[in-house]
């Protein structure tokens, strides 16, 4: 308990100063907690896109075109294609 009432008189001393290390310390703590999150989102991100089984295919002329009926066929006789979807709107 001596040592505990040493330290909060001496924290009272200088205001500015325990308030700048306290803010630094945080700062230095939440800068090291997001970079050492970082990998692990994007190893998140490349095992979600990775598990995608899907493949989106649409006319250059805007979504609101469908591919034409040849593509569909093309599409359908590639190996391991379960199914072709002409159109699909998500929105």
């Amino acid at each position: 308990m001596k040592w505990l009432g040493l330290i909060l008189k001496n924290l009272g001393r200088n205001r500015r100063r325990s308030i700048l290390t306290v803010l630094s310390l945080t700062v230095s703590l939440f800068i090291f907690c997001a970079l050492a999150s970082v990998p692990v989102v994007a190893n998140q991100i490349l095992a979600d896109s990775a598990s995608s089984l899907r493949i989106a295919c649409h006319n250059k002329a805007g979504l609101a075109y469908e591919l034409p009926q040849a593509y569909k066929q093309t599409i359908a006789a590639t190996e391991h294609v379960v199914a072709v979807v002409a159109e699909s709107w998500f929105g």
